[in-house]
């Protein structure tokens, strides 16, 4: 670890020098920006030439959300704190706005990837803890602190699941080149 530094800071503004990066990773962090496309430009600039920017992160599909479906969607939002999923498509097009090329997509929420067994794992945390969070309602008469209670937390995958067995949402690994 000797050769490695933790800075704090904006990744939308590093304040690093132009072309100046081997490759860029953003896991799962993409989403919690409020200004996408200046995440984009941001990563075109500290890239160098031919280096390749890696996001793994979820993303809206193109399909449009029936109005329970947002009902779903934006609870979903606030408890994960993410201002807003970029579709699929969107990310793609400004990744080629911006000059990137060589953009390739793996969903990882497909019925044979990691994504969709944990899904699966999920839903059946879930069922588990959808009845723990009935006998605490129901013997004990408890009544809930949705911010401390870890069984109404894990009730809240609920908005997750239901998005991405609709494929309103999915988990996706995307490269892209800088030119």
């Amino acid at each position: 670890m000797e050769n490695t530094k933790f800075i704090l800071g904006s990744y939308i503004n590093t304040n690093f020098p132009n072309d100046c990066f081997d490759g860029v990773f953003a896991i799962e962090s993409f989403c919690y920006t409020q200004n996408k496309k200046d995440f984009i430009k941001e990563m075109k600039r500290v890239l160098k030439s031919r280096e390749r920017l890696v996001v793994l992160d979820g993303f809206r599909t193109d399909r449009s959300l029936a109005s329970f479906m947002q009902k779903v969607y934006d609870p979903f939002l606030s408890r994960r704190a993410v201002p807003k999923l970029m579709s699929l498509n969107d990310f793609k097009l400004c990744l080629e706005k911006e000059g990137f090329k060589e953009i390739n997509i793996l969903d990882l929420t497909k019925s044979n990837g990691i994504v969709y067994n944990f899904l699966q794992v999920d839903f059946l945390k879930f069922l588990l803890n959808f009845f723990s969070l009935q006998f605490k309602r129901i013997v004990k008469g408890r009544t809930y602190k949705p911010k401390e209670d870890v069984d109404y937390i894990f009730g809240a995958l609920v908005p997750e699941l239901l998005l991405g067995i609709g494929k309103k949402i999915g988990y996706y690994a995307i490269t892209a080149v800088k030119e």
